[in-house]
Parts: C-alpha cells; sequence; structure tokens
C-alpha cells in the first residue's frame, strides 16, 4: 500500500511519524506541511489522489476536507483518507471507508497510537456485513459500486442478500446472507465471468464481485505489435464473458521473453507475465489444441492453452485458442474461495 502522510505542527509531525513506524511494510512516505520546508496542501492532495492508495492528515479534519474536496471522484477509485489529530487521539477515516481501506487503515493506526478510531459507516456500527469492504480485504475487485446502497439497504433493513459464486466456499456466511445455486436470483455474485443479460434476471442487476483468477495464455509471430496482442486478448476475453478486471496474469513460452509488443502489451494491462520452458509447457495436464507446425518451431504443440494452464495452476480452460492477426490466445482460470470468517470484522466485512 503506497500511504502518503502530512503533518502541520511540530506535534502532529511526531504523530505523523509514530504513524509511519506503525505502517512498516507499507511504501509510506511522511511530508512536512509546515515550516520553510513545508510541502503545498494542493499539490500533497492532487498527487497523493493520482499516485497513492491513501493519504493521512495530522491536523484538523476541515484542513483535510478542503485539500481533498477538488479531487474526490468515485468510490471505486477515490483512495483511503484518514485523518488523525495532533494529540493521537483519534483516527478519522473520511474517504473510502470500505473500497479504499480507510476503515480498516483507521483502526490499524489507532490500535497502534493507543487512539480510538472513529468510524461512522452505517455497516459497520451496526455490525452488518458490507461487501465492498469485504472484497477489498480479499482482494477481489467490484465492478459496479454504485450497486453496493441496494445490498447494504437491505441487511440493515433485515431483508437479507441472496449470494452466488462459483468458487469454493469456507466459513459460515455472514447473518443475514444466504447462498443461492441460482445466479439470476442473486443480489451480490462472485464470479470471474459477466452477469447475464438484463432480460435473463429474475431480479435487479445484481453486485459484481470480481476475483481475480484468470490467466491469459499468448502465443504471436516474430514482432506482433501491442495493439495486435490486446485485440486478440480483448476478442478472447468477450467470446468467454470475463471483465478485463478479472485478469491476474499473462503467461507465454520463453522464446518469446524477448517480444517488445507482448511486453509492452503486459505493462499496459498492468499484468505480470510469466514465461516457460516447451519441457514445462509439454508437461502441462489437460487436453490441449494441438499444431505440428508450432511444435516445430517452439518445441511444444500448443504455447497459448498450455501457457494459460501452466500460470492458472489449474489447467482448467475457460477459453481455447483463439487465433486473429497471427496472436493466439487461450484463458484459464485458477481456482478461488469466498471466505468468510466468524468474527465481527467479518459481519462488517
Amino acid at each position: 500500500m503506497r500511504v502518503r502522510l502530512i503533518a502541520f505542527t511540530a506535534a502532529g509531525e511526531c504523530v505523523a511519524l509514530r504513524a509511519r513506524d506503525i505502517l512498516e511494510g507499507e511504501d509510506c512516505a511522511y511530508e512536512r506541511g509546515f515550516g520553510e520546508a513545508r510541502r503545498g496542501l494542493d499539490a500533497f492532495a492532487r498527487e497523493g489522489f493520482d499516485r497513492a492508495d491513501a493519504l493521512v492528515f495530522v491536523g484538523a479534519t476541515g484542513i483535510a476536507v478542503r485539500a481533498i474536496a477538488p479531487y474526490v471522484r468515485s468510490k471505486a477509485s477515490d483512495p483511503a483518507v484518514v485523518v488523525i489529530d495532533e494529540a493521537g487521539t483519534w483516527c478519522i477515516p473520511i474517504l473510502s471507508g470500505h473500497l479504499g481501506g480507510a476503515n480498516a487503515l483507521a483502526i490499524r493506526l489507532a490500535r497502534g497510537l493507543g487512539a480510538q478510531p472513529v468510524v461512522t459507516t452505517v455497516t459497520d456500527i451496526r455490525g452488518v456485513w458490507a461487501p465492498d469492504s469485504w472484497a477489498a480485504s480479499r482482494g477481489f475487485c467490484v465492478l459496479e459500486p454504485e450497486r453496493i446502497r441496494s445490498v447494504s439497504s437491505s441487511l440493515l433493513a433485515g431483508a437479507g442478500a441472496t449470494l452466488f459464486t462459483d468458487g469454493a466456499v469456507e466459513g459460515a456466511v455472514p447473518a443475514g446472507v444466504s447462498l443461492t445455486e441460482e445466479r439470476a436470483r442473486a443480489q451480490v455474485v462472485v464470479s470471474p465471468r459477466a452477469l447475464p443479460q438484463d432480460g435473463e434476471l429474475a431480479c435487479e442487476p445484481a453486485l459484481h464481485i470480481v476475483p481475480r483468477c484468470i490467466y491469459v495464455g499468448i502465443g504471436c509471430r516474430r514482432g506482433a505489435s501491442r495493439a495486435a496482442i490486446a485485440r486478440a486478448v480483448e476478442c478472447a476475453r468477450e467470446l468467454a464473458g470475463v471483465p478485463s478486471r478479472a485478469l491476474a496474469g499473462a503467461a507465454s513460452i520463453d522464446l518469446k521473453a524477448d517480444e517488445e509488443g507482448l511486453l509492452s502489451w503486459a505493462r499496459s494491462a498492468g499484468l505480470a507475465i510469466e514465461f516457460f520452458a516447451a519441457e514445462r509447457l509439454a508437461r502441462a495436464e489437460g487436453s490441449f489444441s494441438s499444431s505440428p507446425f508450432v511444435e516445430s518451431v517452439t518445441g511444444v504443440d500448443c504455447v497459448c492453452e498450455r501457457a494459460a494452464a501452466c500460470a492458472s495452476g489449474s489447467g482448467r480452460l475457460i477459453c481455447r485458442k483463439q487465433v486473429l492477426d497471427g496472436v493466439t490466445v487461450a484463458l484459464a482460470a485458477s481456482a478461488f474461495t469466498c471466505t468468510f470468517s466468524n468474527d465481527a470484522a467479518n459481519r462488517r466485512g
């Protein structure tokens, strides 16, 4: 987590430095907001919203609110913002409490400082499961944050919520949540696959929580461009009904480790790419497409399917080899688990 801290007095600076120490292991940077070498408040907020996962202001809440106001956009993208008073008595999450993790960050800092966290989100106050907070804690993505309110309102009203997942479930589901095997009737869907079309739904569109568990296997001609690879991956994704945020990584054969188009595509997609030797690809378990020509060139009969299977660790192909403009793409899904614990933190998400 990239955390940026700022304080406006000498006393506040002591608290900020203690907070930085509490967050050891995170990518933390402290900037002084007072004195001759002070950091401009607007620049701190603007750059923090662009580059950081969390901002911590040690000072008055009003200072933080005015600083961040011009840059607040969406709960899906805004960083966590926490305010700590200069005495280190209160830790107050004021933005992105669930998806951004501000509530959890405030609680973590409060424990380390011996302070009191001031959490005001109603699901936390009432001890009701917060699907967005739960998703963030598991590294899953919420695709339609505007649908969070409907699920939370149903839980808060005592009407409950139904949840469908095509993954495993571990632990007891939270109070008010019931599992359903009917995807089209679920209010919350935890799946790497796209939701049904509106005409197929038995209720209003679900809140879609997406685990990052899909791996892209890629083969390509020498010199394939980033654009060509992007088009081929997009084609495979659409065919399989997989949102881009479900992608967890990419893979190919080690012969392609210097392909600039492939490397450039992976960087632009924000995905790590793994390269396997032909011998490792050949050991992948499963039924794969086979091309004598590809085998004569690479030493293995199918690069994309085998690479996807190896990267996913499961070999479960959800999209077999697709060919477009000299690029081959396959998709494989790794297993994922919806883990629920029985403690209070799980009830709140």
